[in-house]
């Protein structure tokens, strides 16, 4: 046997032996459990506090929200996340099919409570032991930003919003003592949806729009006279600059919320593909004339660079403007352009995961790390505060 073959032997028995020996020693306590890029960053920080108040460790595998939901079904995850709606159909293939735990938590003052109302819970026709159930946990920003150097759209800029359909009484409404529902993300109106119909839907690069043709656009769907005569002045000041989108990968939970947001049925073959919201944003800052859409926690630091902007987002008389960086906060806490983050898991994990998820969802004591992540953490938010857990 030669001495290159032998090698090679030994190493793979060496590497054999390592993974049998780390799976003996591994700590019983260690839980596994993945999905959405965009919950990773949040989570990678929610375990490691959690590790150090209760000596168990929950692994992330930052897998994509399509992974979570299967690797749950399939008995991988104890919990999966997904960062967009939890559509029933999809997971289970039946409507109405997922149990809803926000409930359970919002009426319930500890985790073994909370297990309690779910085993009181008839789970039988969703399923019984292998029911799957939600927890919406937080809300994630979903904020659209551009670089606009060498474009000269800087005219422009505090005129390029995006207009929300209005709030129906439907969407509003919860009876007393109910949890709120979070999970319906509201639309844009039809004159937003057009502009990024035009931007995100184009299959071949020369087909893509330039900011002139944009800022066109803008100008033909201004109501006062004074500011349309205003902004055709600066119209040859605009660049014939592509504009060039930015999405995430299919499948992802972002892409899929975009799509719902926006009402857009398909993402052309001329827009550029990555992985997650850390690459989007260093392409989007990498390269002038482009755009895209990223969560809060990357969108926010656009306030501070120059070559950054975000749209600005509408709702009646009310803005929200990320770029304005003295009511940053304000704008942050209450930004109505937002997704879910959710945790499935199976009925049958729930002693395993309840502390987690009603900690997850409640706890005061990860209140700073949601809001440097850019989340809102839904339950702790509404007046649940009041009850003061964590006395």
């Amino acid at each position: 046997m030669s001495k290159k073959i032998f090698l090679v032997i030994a190493i793979f028995l060496a590497a054999i032996i390592g993974l049998w020996m780390w799976t003996f020693v591994s700590p019983n306590n260690s839980i596994s459990i993945g999905g959405s890029a965009s919950v990773d960053p949040l989570m990678q920080r929610i375990t490691n506090q959690y590790k150090k108040e209760t000596g168990t460790s929950y692994i992330y595998g930052s897998t994509g929200s399509g992974s979570g939901i299967n690797n749950v079904k399939n008995g991988v995850y104890d919990i999966g996340f997904i960062s967009k709606e939890a559509d029933s159909v999809a997971i289970t293939g039946e409507e109405d099919n997922i149990i809803d735990d926000n409930q359970f938590i919002y009426d319930a003052k500890s985790s073994e409570e909370y297990i309690e109302k779910v085993n009181a819970f008839d789970s039988e026709p969703y399923g019984g032991d292998e029911a799957i159930h939600k927890v919406t946990f937080g809300l994630d920003s979903f904020v659209f930003i551009y670089n606009l150097k060498g474009t000269g759209f800087e005219a422009f800029a505090p005129y390029f919003t995006f207009e929300l359909e209005s709030l129906t009484e439907e969407t509003t409404k919860n009876g007393e003592g109910q949890a709120p529902n979070y999970e319906k993300p509201r639309s844009l109106v039809e004159d937003s949806r057009e502009i990024l119909e035009s931007i995100y839907e184009k299959d071949d690069q020369t087909d893509l729009i330039t900011w002139h043709d944009l800022a066109e656009m803008i100008i033909e769907q201004e109501d006062d006279q004074e500011t349309k005569k205003e902004l055709q002045s600066h119209l040859g000041e605009v660049s014939n600059m592509k504009v060039v989108p930015y999405t995430t990968t299919p499948g992802s939970g972002t892409r899929s919320s975009f799509m719902k947001i926006s009402g857009i049925e398909k993402i052309g073959r001329a827009v550029n593909t990555y992985a997650n919201n850390g690459q989007i944003f260093s392409q989007i800052n990498l390269s002038p004339g482009s755009l895209g859409y990223l969560s809060m926690g990357y969108a926010e630091n656009v306030a501070t660079m120059d070559n950054l902007n975000a749209v600005v987002i509408k709702d009646g008389d009310t803005n929200w403007d990320i770029n304005d960086l003295e009511h940053l906060e304000e704008t942050k806490n209450t930004y109505p352009l937002v997704r879910p983050f959710v945790a499935l898991y199976k009925e049958k994990n729930i002693d395993k995961v309840a502390d987690f998820l009603f900690n997850l969802a409640t706890s005061k004591n990860y209140e700073e790390i949601f809001k440097e992540e850019g989340i809102r953490q839904i339950l702790l938010t509404t007046d649940l505060e009041n009850r003061k857990r964590d006395e």
